[in-house]
């Protein structure tokens, strides 16, 4: 009876997420944050895949590698937001 008790009160991996982001402003201010994180990182690395394309011989091969890369980071994210968008809907 202890084990089955001690395991409905283990905190799960959802629980720990929501834990850590502030409600009210301070998670508006967080959520912008990783917005512009994100945009950043991918501007920058859009310009690396870009200036890649002019590099000789291996330079287009590298081009197709690295938009692949991007691109299948886009598939993941959005696969998250969307995973996370639903755990927070059905847990309030």
């Amino acid at each position: 009876v202890d084990k089955v008790s001690s395991q409905n009160n283990a905190p799960t991996t959802q629980d720990a997420y929501q834990a850590k982001k502030p409600s009210g402003l301070g998670g508006v201010m967080i959520g912008i944050g990783e917005q512009v994180y994100s945009i950043l990182l991918l501007s920058v690395f859009f310009l690396e895949v870009y200036a890649t394309g002019f590099i000789p011989y291996i330079g287009k091969v590298l081009n197709f590698l690295l938009l692949s890369w991007m691109y299948a980071y886009y598939c993941f994210e959005y696969v998250v937001q969307i995973h996370l968008c639903l755990m927070s809907f059905f847990t309030n």
